[in-house]
C-alpha cells in the first residue's frame, strides 16, 4: 500500500493522509519520540540556512515515510516558555543553552536498536551538527493504540 504525504514548505511540514497506519510495516511495531537537538545561535543567526535545513530534514522525513517508519514530526521555533511551580521563563532558549530542541519525530521501529539506526541516517547527525535523543513512547493500559 502506497503512502500519500504532503509538504508544507511554510512550516517544513510532512503529513500522512488516509491513516497514518498504512504506512506501517506492521502493527506490533514500537513507537518513538526523535527530539532534534540544534545550536541555538547557528539557527538565530542565518534564517537561510535554517530554512535549508528545514528543508533536508523535510527530505530525510519522506525518505522515512517511505520505508514506513515515520509517523510524524514539525519544526519547532527557537522561542517558547519553561514551566515550573514558581517560575516561568519566557524568552527561550532557556538558561543560557547553546543547544534547542529544533523539532520532533515520531517513527514506528522494532525495537530501540532499530530506532538509534534510523536516527544515525539523519544527514546532519552523520555531519556531527545535530543530535537526536531518541526516546521511546510509554502506551498506557487506558490508551494502548495512542496516535501520535
Amino acid at each position: 500500500m502506497k503512502c500519500i504525504i504532503t509538504f508544507k514548505p511554510d512550516f517544513g511540514e510532512i503529513f500522512q493522509k488516509n491513516n497514518q497506519r498504512k504506512c506501517s510495516k506492521q502493527k506490533s511495531m514500537e513507537k518513538f519520540l526523535f527530539i532534534i537537538r540544534e545550536d541555538v545561535q547557528q539557527l538565530k543567526s542565518s534564517p537561510q540556512l535554517h530554512q535549508q535545513r528545514i528543508q533536508e530534514m523535510t527530505k530525510w522525513s519522506v525518505d522515512l515515510a517511505e520505508s514506513g517508519n515515520y509517523i510524524g514530526g514539525n519544526a519547532l521555533k527557537t522561542n517558547g516558555s519553561y514551566i515550573a511551580k514558581d517560575d516561568v521563563l519566557s524568552d527561550g532558549p532557556f538558561i543560557e543553552a547553546k543547544e534547542c530542541i529544533s523539532g520532533f519525530i515520531f517513527i514506528d521501529a522494532d525495537n530501540i536498536e532499530q530506532a538509534i539506526s534510523i536516527a544515525q541516517t539523519c544527514p546532519y547527525v552523520m555531519d556531527s551538527t545535530m543530535a537526536i535523543e531518541v526516546r521511546p513512547v510509554l502506551l498506557t493500559e487506558n490508551n494502548p493504540q495512542t496516535h501520535v
